[in-house]
C-alpha cells in the first residue's frame, strides 16, 4: 500500500485546463463531478519513474479521460468511445 500526501489534505487542479480538455465550462465541470457524470480518482501508472500518484478525471458519457499531475496541470487528454444512453 502507498501513502498519498497532498498539500493541505487536498489536490489543487487547474479547473480551467481540465474543463477545456472536456470541452465544457468550469461550472459544468463542477456540476458533472458533483452529480457523478465525471469521475475522479488517483492512480499510479505502470512504469512511472517517480512512482507518484496523479489525479484522473473521466467521463463515459463524453468519452474523455484527463490525467492531471501533482501540480494540477493537465498531463494528457484521451478520447475513447463514449457510452450511449439506453
Amino acid at each position: 500500500m502507498f501513502k498519498i500526501t497532498l498539500p493541505a489534505d487536498r489536490a489543487e487542479i487547474d479547473k480551467a485546463a481540465v474543463a477545456r480538455a472536456f470541452g465544457i465550462s468550469i461550472n459544468d465541470l463542477d456540476d458533472a463531478i458533483h452529480i457523478g457524470t465525471i469521475n475522479r480518482w488517483f492512480e499510479v501508472g505502470v512504469g512511472d519513474d517517480d512512482n507518484k500518484p496523479h489525479q484522473v478525471f473521466a467521463s463515459a458519457k463524453l468519452g474523455i479521460r484527463v490525467d492531471v499531475d501533482e501540480q494540477g496541470a493537465v498531463l494528457s487528454s484521451t478520447e475513447y468511445e463514449a457510452m450511449s444512453a439506453v
